[in-house]
């Protein structure tokens, strides 16, 4: 068996809040209640599990859609009313970032985290943006180790692709 992701547990000051919201955005199913979380189901089976906390620190979570799935994420974002941001730092308000990396916007739920959707990954060539998981990494030669991103030089990551070194 390979190792997968099954679930990430988040903090909420609202778990029903920040699970049901983010579920409207994303169009996909928040699960029964299970032990202290609500999760939140994505297309490759890994659910983000929400539990009530106090005193977190935000965190931020990327989410890849295909062109159309962004489309219509984008809509449901702006029926709220919520501000949606170019850049995860609050950048350039009521924007979306197009480039290169394909389209992205960001935008915080009710407790802080910052959700970034993109319809490609950052530092991925353009023909693998959109391949699901099992293909990028069966794909994907083995990595080296971690190593920094070229463009980013104050984050790191573990770089799985020779040609991004």
């Amino acid at each position: 068996m390979s190792i997968e992701l099954s679930h990430i547990t988040i903090p909420a000051r609202s778990k029903w809040a920040s699970a049901t919201f983010l579920a409207g955005i994303l169009d996909v199913p928040t699960g029964p209640p299970r032990n202290l979380s609500v999760p939140v189901t994505l297309s490759n089976g890994v659910t983000l599990d929400y539990v009530d906390a106090d005193g977190f620190t935000p965190q931020h979570h990327a989410f890849l859609a295909s062109e159309a799935e962004f489309d219509a994420a984008f809509a449901r974002l702006r029926s709220t009313g919520i501000t949606y941001y170019a850049g995860p730092h609050h950048q350039r308000p009521g924007e979306i970032s197009h480039g290169r990396d394909g389209r992205r916007v960001y935008f915080d739920d009710p407790n802080g985290h910052t959700i970034e959707l993109a319809t490609r990954l950052l530092g991925l060539p353009v023909h693998q943006g959109n391949l699901n998981t099992t293909e990028r990494v069966a794909k994907s030669p083995p990595s080296a180790g971690c190593a920094p991103r070229p463009r980013r030089p104050h984050r790191s990551a573990c770089v799985h692709h020779p040609s991004l070194l």
